[in-house]
């Protein structure tokens, strides 16, 4: 939680305790041209969910977070490719998924 600190008449924040929370995460950083249609709409309607907390929405793409319990939800909807690339990364122990709309295309994945 942040600090606040009285300075004369005013509050600031004492920007070390913004960090006390923070967490660092190893990310696999892919584009969206590695998502199917279908992997995009379920994304979209998963982090739009207020209870969702694995599927995140941003204005670039979305992010996957793997740990504290993930699970897919919807499982037998996602592709097989999906389901693939993130059984990869969590074998190769990375903690997030970036799907990012402006990430180099990697030549060793399919595009759609």
């Amino acid at each position: 939680m942040a600090t606040i600190k009285k300075q004369g008449n005013k509050d600031s924040v004492d920007p070390e305790s913004l960090f006390l929370g923070a967490r660092n995460y190893r990310t696999l950083v892919l584009s969206t041209d590695h998502l199917k249609a279908g992997d995009a709409y379920l994304l979209e309607r998963l982090s739009r969910d207020a209870d969702e907390d694995f599927y995140l929405f941003r204005d670039e793409g979305w992010l996957v977070k793997l740990t504290d319990g993930f699970a897919f939800r919807d499982t037998d909807a996602f592709s097989d490719e999906f389901k693939f690339v993130v059984s990869e990364a969590l074998k190769d122990g990375f903690e997030m998924i970036d799907f990012y709309c402006e990430a180099r295309v990697l030549d060793s994945l399919p595009t759609y």
